[in-house]
């Protein structure tokens, strides 16, 4: 029998269409019994877009924001969010740094939760508002604690003689209690007038995944005169222990590019 030489046989086979049709159902086969490739082989980023205004006030001095923001992982892999810091600079100087200590999951209920690790997987997205601010170190959380009792019992007090006497006044804190959170205040305001640059660093896993973002703020003298006012109210409890939603405590700040 006359055999077919190899080179032969494999360029009838290599010409043949039939071969083309079973090795492309062959290949679609594999791909089908596994996950899309190409994503995955995406190194892992992550976006983030804040919403065009940041809200500026304060805890007794101390600075606080508030910003809705959407962080998205575009990557193709899991990215682990640590964390989220709000960074001000002024004058090319850092002003404040503000750590995202919780954020709200829901702005209808009003419930804050504790900003802690969560994972993003690709094509994910987590958008919610976040409080950011710094914690009192111990010292401080005790002049507080101090001051704040004290002011709480005397417009306490005064609440119960109104109710026994009958009679309605507006009621006062003592002088040296409120000298005291007066103090306070003056000792941890920091906000000025001007120009800042914000910049939103995401601590995550891997930290290549995510560039920190930067923006443009003006504080304008309005807007600190407003907070400067606050303390005011101190004597009255507003501030303190006490927040009517009628007070203006807050500023909304425009960011820019």
């Amino acid at each position: 029998m006359e055999q077919v030489p190899a080179t032969a046989s494999s360029w009838r086979l290599l010409t043949d269409p039939n071969f083309y049709v079973a090795l492309v159902a062959i290949l679609a086969l594999i791909l089908s019994q596994f996950p899309p490739l190409l994503p995955r082989l995406r190194r892992a980023r992550l976006t983030l877009l804040p919403f065009r205004r940041i809200v500026l006030y304060h805890f007794l001095g101390n600075p606080n924001c508030n910003l809705f923001m959407l962080l998205e992982n575009k990557g193709g892999r899991t990215v682990t969010v640590d964390g989220i810091m709000l960074g001000f600079s002024k004058d090319k100087k850092n002003a404040l740094t503000l750590p995202a200590q919780s954020y709200w999951q829901d702005l209808a209920t009003q419930v804050e939760y504790p900003l802690t690790r969560f994972n993003l997987e690709p094509g994910q997205t987590w958008a919610h508002m976040v409080h950011c601010f710094e914690e009192f170190n111990r010292e401080d959380e005790r002049r507080v604690s101090d001051f704040v009792n004290a002011i709480r019992q005397d417009i306490d007090g005064q609440t119960q003689a109104e109710e026994a006497g009958g009679q309605q006044q507006q009621k006062v804190a003592q002088a040296a209690h409120v000298d005291r959170a007066m103090q306070f205040f003056r000792d941890h305001f920091r906000y000025e007038v001007g120009e800042y640059v914000l910049t939103i660093h995401v601590q995550c896993s891997p930290a290549s995944a995510f560039s920190p973002s930067t923006h443009r703020l003006t504080l304008f003298e309005s807007d600190v005169e407003t907070m400067r006012r606050q303390p005011e109210r101190f004597k009255y409890g507003d501030g303190i222990y006490l927040f009517p939603a009628d007070q203006n405590r807050f500023v909304s700040v425009r960011l820019s590019s």
